[in-house]
């Protein structure tokens, strides 16, 4: 049954009957006019309730400042992850538009060409293979009015590599990589991961596309406002005993669900793809641990169970910079 609108007021005292605690009533009505009560309240209650209640019920103690606080760290955890995987996805678009058009040239008719994909899976619904379908998608964003696409279909009558990636999306991109021919994709993966072709296996090809599917549904997760600190995916990385070792993951812990799917998975993966680049890496570690620290000194006690949330150890940092100590 559908639930009828409530005024904030209502919501409030709603709250009050399930034992939240409403110290300030001008703030709760405050945040609950800027942000909605399923965001805020249904997006992040989950922790503080009674596990065992057969009616929603907060545990005791339990503040709206408790909600808001960990609303507000998601909210600076989703921001820091669009910004990397923004990073990331530009560094893949880089390295993907050279190695095309290293391969196939510069002009649309060489390097979208058929024959330089994989067909994939036949769709029984609109009769075309996958790579068709992806290369109509293509031809589309090369007709796009926006610049600086619009600009070299003018001037120059073709829309280069370099000039279609910014025009994907980072599904797009994905697309592009599991139809690519193997000496792309290999080629791809030793430039990121900073190895040699020899090196890789099909386990790190399984690995690098996986993580290139979860950031992608992060991303996308993200982008829409979603919350991000407890999020677990469909996609699921492949186990890999080298690197889980180096964070003390093991396979009966993976079969758990640490460093699977979830947000601890996210930052191996994220860790991984930067292992060569030093700055980036450290970046990343480190805003997430300033934003940590922040959120343990407006909730030391929750805050722990935020952490257990996320699979993530307390000396994750630590764990992550081993990666570079290997370079």
């Amino acid at each position: 049954m559908e639930k009828p609108f409530k005024a904030i007021e209502e919501q409030i005292e709603i709250l009050r009957g399930r034992n939240l605690i409403i110290d300030d009533f001008g703030f709760a009505k405050k945040m609950l006019s800027r942000e909605t009560y399923y965001n805020l309240i249904n997006g992040y209650k989950d922790i503080f309730l009674c596990p065992n209640s057969k009616e929603e019920k907060f545990q005791d103690e339990i503040h709206f400042e408790h909600i808001v606080n960990l609303y507000l760290f998601d909210k600076s955890l989703r921001i820091h992850i669009l910004s990397t995987l923004q990073e990331i996805e530009n560094i893949y678009n880089a390295n993907i538009a050279y190695l095309y058009s290293e391969k196939y040239g510069h002009l649309e008719s060489d390097y979208l060409n058929p024959n330089n994909f994989k067909s994939c899976y036949f769709n029984k619904i609109n009769k075309l293979y996958q790579r068709d379908i992806m290369l109509q998608e293509f031809k589309t964003i090369c007709k796009r009015d926006s610049d600086p696409i619009k600009y070299y279909r003018t001037k120059y009558q073709n829309v280069p590599p370099w000039i279609l990636v910014k025009g994907m999306s980072f599904g797009n991109l994905c697309n592009l990589h599991q139809l690519s021919k193997s000496d792309i994709k290999i080629e791809m993966i030793s430039r990121v991961y900073q190895i040699d072709a020899s090196e890789i296996t099909e386990h790190t090809k399984e690995f690098f596309r996986k993580s290139m599917d979860i950031f992608r549904r992060f991303r996308n997760w993200a982008a829409h406002g979603s919350r991000i600190f407890n999020h677990q995916t469909r996609e699921e990385l492949p186990f890999s005993k080298e690197l889980y070792n180096q964070f003390d993951i093991t396979k009966d812990m993976f079969v758990k669900g640490i460093g699977k799917n979830d947000f601890y998975t996210l930052s191996i993966a994220i860790a991984k793809f930067y292992s060569t680049d030093k700055e980036r890496l450290i970046s990343y570690i480190s805003t997430l641990n300033q934003m940590f620290d922040e959120y343990k000194k407006t909730d030391p006690i929750n805050y722990v169970k935020v952490r257990d949330t996320m699979n993530l150890p307390l000396d994750f940092d630590m764990k992550f910079l081993l990666l570079l100590e290997e370079k």
